[in-house]
């Protein structure tokens, strides 16, 4: 065998094993994108799963509320719990939010916005909501149904709570006030 044949050969060697370093590279590379695509594909779709359920549960615990805040519209406007002191209004409201613990309790107010009975303060503690954003909504909207506030501080004790509110009428289907429920913002905090 010649030397430049020898030489060629050499040479072909080296470019042959550059030439396969090269192609472990591109594939260990494309490998790697690949993997990262796969990844972040997983992730998202773990991510919208997870998304969804914290939806599901908080659209459920909102709705537990709603379910007793319009079982409490309701017998406001059948005139059952006109009968009722405030102390025995203050006390049914305090039984109708046993095992809601998304919730601090009831509220209901006069159509001028003036407390009837607050479940969570002591019974006769004056407050007035005719300047909260639920009161207004219910108060303005005859088919308002069940409103959801966005968070603020109560004026009682300063807490981050949402608002939860649906209208009082009465038989004949004028406005006489709001029914709502203090959501609490730490259970959903610790829940989630």
């Amino acid at each position: 065998i010649s030397a430049t044949s020898r030489h060629l050969t050499g040479r072909s060697v080296a470019w042959i094993g550059g030439l396969l370093i090269a192609v472990i590279v591109a594939m260990a590379a494309s490998d790697i994108v690949r993997s990262h695509r796969v990844d972040v594909e997983e992730t998202v779709r773990e991510l919208e799963t997870q998304a969804r359920i914290i939806a599901e549960q908080t659209a459920r615990s909102v709705q537990a509320v709603d379910i007793v805040l319009r079982h409490i519209a309701d017998e406001f406007r059948r005139g059952r719990l006109a009968r009722l002191s405030a102390t025995e209004l203050h006390a049914y409201l305090n039984e109708q939010s046993v095992g809601l613990v998304q919730i601090d309790g009831f509220a209901m107010h006069d159509a001028k916005g003036d407390a009837f009975a607050i479940s969570w303060v002591p019974a006769g503690t004056e407050v007035n909501a005719g300047d909260f954003e639920a009161f207004r909504a219910v108060r303005d909207d005859p088919k308002s149904g069940l409103f959801v506030s966005h968070a603020t501080r109560s004026p009682v004790d300063q807490k981050w709570v949402i608002p939860l509110a649906r209208r009082l009428e009465t038989s004949t289907g004028q406005f006489a006030g709001a029914i709502g429920a203090r959501g609490r913002i730490d259970y959903f905090q610790d829940f989630y």
